[in-house]
């Protein structure tokens, strides 16, 4: 029993005894062989927080490529429609201006 409480996980538990001795053995025996498992999966545990690791680092990568890439789709989009808004208003008001200049006799 030692042996097994400072994490020896190859002891075998006797078997055999009283009804009260039997059911101990029982619950080392279980306890003995869940913490194989439970060691035994360590690797496993282990190699997988890594992967999520390595794609959470993905992912934020692709995240912040993208949210440029739309930042520069806005900031290109908002120049363009500024300029044309500009050219509609300058088309708009060139017959005015025209009209005004020969109203008034000269330039206005």
């Amino acid at each position: 029993m030692p042996r097994l409480t400072i994490g020896d996980l190859a002891v075998d538990v006797m078997q055999g005894g009283t009804h009260e001795f039997k059911d101990l053995v029982e619950a080392v025996t279980a306890f003995r062989d869940v913490s194989c498992e439970r060691t035994a999966l360590e690797p496993v545990r282990e190699r997988t927080n890594e992967e999520l690791r390595r794609h959470r680092k993905e992912l934020r990568e692709l995240v912040s490529e993208r949210t440029a890439q739309l930042e520069h789709e806005v900031t290109s989009y908002t120049a363009k429609r500024a300029s044309r808004s500009k050219s509609d208003f300058l088309a708009t008001m060139s017959p005015v201006t025209s009209r005004l200049a020969w109203c008034c006799g000269g330039p206005v």
